[in-house]
């Protein structure tokens, strides 16, 4: 796992992390080249919370636009649409409890930072 810092946003009905564009653009370096990689239509972030009912929205803003570290694994995932880095966040934990979600997101591939997609 690697260290980097982002910045925590939140917009509308989603909390994200901001996250250093020169990560998305050196991993995507590294897909082969018989692979037609779009960069992804978002800035590189993390998303913590995207569209959920909450249930409490008390602490609505407290991390907005602070800085905080997260931890990102080099090895490459991905499905048939999407390329991605899988990210472990513990601000983002801390988020979502905070909402009174559940800790884990609801999508399948958990906290990750896209890197590019084949749409």
């Amino acid at each position: 796992m690697f260290l980097s810092r982002g910045t925590i946003k939140y917009v509308e009905a989603q909390v994200y992390m901001e996250c250093d564009n020169q990560i998305a653009s050196y991993y995507r370096s590294l897909i082969p080249r018989g692979i037609t990689l779009n960069v992804p239509r978002y800035a590189p972030h993390i998303t913590i919370v995207r569209n959920e009912l909450l249930n409490d929205v008390t602490n609505w803003r407290y991390y907005h636009d602070q800085e905080f570290e997260f931890a990102y694994s080099g090895n490459i995932e991905h499905n048939d649409t999407y390329w991605w880095l899988p990210v472990e966040c513990n601000v983002a934990l801390e988020i979502r409890k905070s909402l009174k979600l559940n800790e884990w997101p609801p999508w399948e591939n958990g906290f990750h930072m896209t890197i590019g997609n084949t749409k």
